[in-house]
């Protein structure tokens, strides 16, 4: 987008919390740093819980913060992550080019969407590993047609390569914007669902003009900036709970595999025990 300059400003003029969710294995991490830290991480690392990385995004004159909540695909984790699309005033679906179950679960993130996140979110259908062309199973064609049919945005991206990343983000940011300002230029009060915040009105979670943002400040209290630090500093820790857990989860489940190969090992040594006994008895009468 050539309207879409991205920078690591730390003022901003809104703040705008967006969620990724698709799938397992369909890179959400990877575009995720990729966007915020233009990093790639070439070894499969599964979410644990909730992830998020945030980015400056220069539209039309004004800074948005990109707050980006990367949630993960596995159903043991739905419901700690149901709680992070509150307050979530867009989303991006992603799939695998190259996984037909990963497309096919885009119809579930939808619904996850709408009954998890405030009504009438922008969603941008992403399709993912573009590097990966040769072993692409969802045609481009069809992926458009259904983001169509379904009222989403629709783009396909590489995180590897670092290609449309930015682009599906800005597509996205592009499009909580527009709806803001178009309330704002018209007087009307921006609706629960935009969640469009100032910053200088802290974490009031809504959009105000800039003559009331010494009000709202006094309003709100000094103590926020500290409110904040301690809250993200908890999320932070329940992360490291989290990964514990998911290694722990790890171990448990390669112990119940070595016990279920020695369980085999085990039976198959009594099976040949009983063929000895029972040659041994055949070789006793003869």
């Amino acid at each position: 987008m050539n309207n879409t300059r991205f920078n690591a400003d730390d003022s901003y003029d809104y703040l705008f919390k967006v969620v990724v969710v698709g799938d397992t294995e369909t890179g959400k991490s990877n575009l995720l740093t990729r966007f915020t830290k233009d990093e790639f991480n070439s070894e499969y690392r599964p979410t644990i819980g909730v992830e998020f990385g945030t980015k400056n995004v220069n539209l039309k004159g004004k800074t948005i913060t990109a707050q980006v909540w990367d949630t993960a695909g596995q159903e043991r984790y739905m419901a700690i992550t149901s709680a992070y699309y509150r307050g979530a005033v867009g989303a991006l679906i992603i799939y695998d080019i190259t996984n037909r179950s990963s497309y096919t679960s885009v119809e579930k993130w939808i619904t996850e969407i709408k009954n998890n996140a405030e009504e009438g979110v922008p969603i941008v259908l992403v399709g993912n590993k573009l590097d990966l062309e040769g072993k692409r199973e969802i045609p481009t064609k069809e992926a458009n047609e259904y983001a169509s049919k379904h009222g989403l945005e629709f783009i396909e991206s590489s995180a590897l390569t670092s290609k449309n990343v930015d682009e599906a983000f800005g597509k996205l940011l592009t499009e909580i914007y527009s709806r803001v300002s178009s309330r704002l230029e018209a007087g009307d009060e921006i609706p629960s669902n935009m969640n469009a915040v100032k910053v200088e009105c802290g974490l009031d979670g809504r959009s105000v003009h800039e003559d009331e943002a010494e009000e709202k400040v006094a309003e709100l209290g000094e103590d926020i900036p500290v409110w904040a630090e301690k809250l993200f500093e908890q999320i932070g820790q329940l992360q490291e709970q989290f990964k514990v857990v998911g290694k722990l989860e790890n171990t448990m489940d390669k112990m119940c595999k070595k016990m279920e190969e020695l369980e085999t090992k085990v039976n198959r040594l009594e099976t040949r025990k009983i063929d000895f006994k029972t040659a041994q008895s055949k070789s006793v009468r003869k």
